[in-house]
């Protein structure tokens, strides 16, 4: 051997670096795990032309696969699609395709009916992410119930008011009429 070449490198820089990346990944996880709403990070699945045909579960939390009704191993890799119910098909793959285009955040309430009354009523936010986008989701039966009941109350008590042959009216605890026919 008549010549040595070496060669080194340091490497203090990428290690950091992974480290960094491993610490914010176990935020993530901590975070998402401990969250009492669905989350959902989908990529999207595009066609032949370039278009959103629909999108893909990349990631999903264990809230989130309690309100798919299945568990969030199952989604990660599944279609939207395949795994939404019918009735939400085609709202929620508008509004994806709207947030990415747009960049601007939806919200939303709705009510998915193929699902148990104690988990009837959903929220969620969708978020665009570089080339999909993020859900978050959260039961809202309980607060909309409440709400539902007391639309039928009022509804119920303007009915009364209405029909009463004579005088009626409602007073406060101070005697201010708060309605009256």
């Amino acid at each position: 051997m008549t010549s040595f070449i070496a060669l080194q490198t340091d490497l203090t820089e990428e290690r950091e670096r992974d480290a960094d990346s491993r610490r914010t990944a176990e935020w993530f996880e901590g975070a998402a795990a401990s969250s009492p709403d669905a989350l959902y990070i989908l990529t999207a699945m595009r066609d032949g032309a370039d278009r959103i045909a629909d999108f893909r579960f990349a990631y999903a939390n264990r809230r989130g696969g309690e309100l798919m009704r299945s568990n969030a191993e199952y989604l990660v890799g599944r279609p939207m699609r395949e795994m939404l119910p019918l009735s939400r098909v085609d709202a929620l793959m508008e509004q994806c395709r709207e947030v990415m285009a747009t960049g601007i955040s939806q919200v939303e309430e709705f009510e998915v009916v193929e699902y148990p009354a104690e988990m009837r009523w959903l929220r969620h936010q969708i978020v665009p992410l570089s080339d999909g986008v993020a859900i978050t989701s959260s039961s809202i039966t309980a607060r909309k119930l409440v709400e539902l009941a007391m639309a039928q109350r009022e509804k119920m008590l303007q009915s009364f008011l209405g029909n009463c042959p004579g005088m009626a009216w409602i007073c406060d605890d101070r005697g201010n009429t708060i309605a009256a026919n």
